[in-house]
C-alpha cells in the first residue's frame, strides 16, 4: 500500500506586536478596533465568524462530529449546559450572532421603535430597518465611544427601547 509521507496541518503564524506597536496602532485607529489592521491582532475577539486558524484538536472534533441532520447529541449537551450556566428554562441556539439579531429584532422591534447606538454592524442595521426601527447612531468623533452629550439630548427627547454600545 502506498501513502504520501506527510501530515495535513492547518497553521498560521500569529503576529505578536510589542506593547509600543499596539499602543501606536490603537492611536492610529482612533481607538476603534474595527480600524485595526489584522497584522496587529494576535487574538481576534471582535467576530463570531471564526477568523482564526483551527487547531489540530478542533479539526479532529470537526471531522469526528455527528453529521445527523437534526437532534445530534452535541445539541442536547449544549442546551443542557446553557440552561445550567444561565438558569434559563428556554434556550434557542443559533449558528451566528446575526441569526440571533434577526430573531431578537422580529420579537421586540416594531415600526417606530427607537434604537440608539454608537455604531451598528451592517447586519444589525439591516435587521432594524426591515423591522421599521428609527435608528440614531451617535458616535463620539475620533473614537468608538458613544457621544454622551447627544445621548443625553436624545434620551430627554424620546423614549428609547434599545441602547446598543458595541
Amino acid at each position: 500500500m502506498e501513502f504520501e509521507p506527510y501530515r495535513i496541518m492547518a497553521i498560521e503564524p500569529l503576529p505578536f506586536p510589542s506593547r509600543k506597536e499596539r499602543r501606536k496602532a490603537l492611536g492610529e485607529a482612533s481607538y476603534n478596533v474595527f480600524h485595526l489592521r489584522s497584522r496587529m491582532i494576535t487574538i481576534d475577539l471582535v467576530s463570531d465568524s471564526g477568523t482564526g486558524t483551527m487547531s489540530v484538536k478542533q479539526w479532529r472534533n470537526l471531522l469526528m462530529a455527528d453529521e445527523a441532520f437534526s437532534f445530534q447529541k452535541s445539541y442536547d449537551d449544549f442546551v443542557a449546559k446553557a440552561k445550567e450556566l444561565t438558569g434559563f428554562e428556554f434556550i434557542l441556539p443559533v449558528h451566528q450572532a446575526r441569526a440571533a439579531e434577526h430573531i431578537l429584532c422580529k420579537l421586540i422591534i416594531r415600526k417606530g421603535t427607537r434604537v440608539i447606538a454608537n455604531h451598528l454592524f451592517a447586519t444589525t442595521r439591516e435587521h432594524l430597518i426591515r423591522c421599521g426601527a428609527e435608528i440614531f447612531e451617535l458616535p463620539r468623533e475620533g473614537s468608538g465611544d458613544i457621544n454622551l452629550k447627544l445621548l443625553k439630548k436624545r434620551l430627554k427627547k424620546d423614549s428609547v427601547v434599545i441602547l446598543s454600545v458595541t
